[in-house]
């Protein structure tokens, strides 16, 4: 993981919260949002951005600069769909996301699987989402 991505995971997510997303972080970080960015996570935030009761599976990144529509990061792990709630939790985190979105958030949820079979459909989403060069697919 780039340092400053690291760096970044010690500030703002606690410990058992970046292990249990290590993989998605050091994906979408490392390969994603942080070479549109230029590692400079400047303005990204960890959590869901209203009150809420956090979701087993479900890793929010919220990122705000001036001027722009705020846009959020939905980071799904496979805790989300497991157990015997798995259906429950599915459905809270698709409310989650749709109230971003009617509130004018630009939102795009990831899987793990999606991060991992389809970087390059990943980089071009975020890329379109803050408007910079998704550039080098692979």
């Amino acid at each position: 993981m780039h340092p400053n991505a690291k760096r970044w995971v010690e500030r703002h997510l606690r410990a058992e919260e970046a292990e249990r997303f290590r993989r998605e972080l050091e994906i979408f970080l490392g390969e994603v949002l942080g070479p549109l960015l230029g590692h400079n996570f400047r303005g990204l935030q960890a959590g869901y951005p209203y009150l809420h009761i956090p979701i087993d599976g479900v890793l929010y990144l919220r990122y705000v600069k001036r001027g722009r529509k705020p846009a959020a990061f939905q980071l799904i792990g496979r805790a989300l769909t497991e157990g015997t709630d798995g259906e429950r939790r599915y459905r809270k985190a698709l409310d989650q996301y749709n109230t971003l979105s009617l509130d004018g958030w630009a939102v795009l949820g990831f899987t793990s699987d999606n991060l991992t079979d389809d970087l390059p459909t990943c980089r071009e989403f975020v890329g379109r989402m803050l408007g910079t060069d998704a550039g080098g697919g692979e």
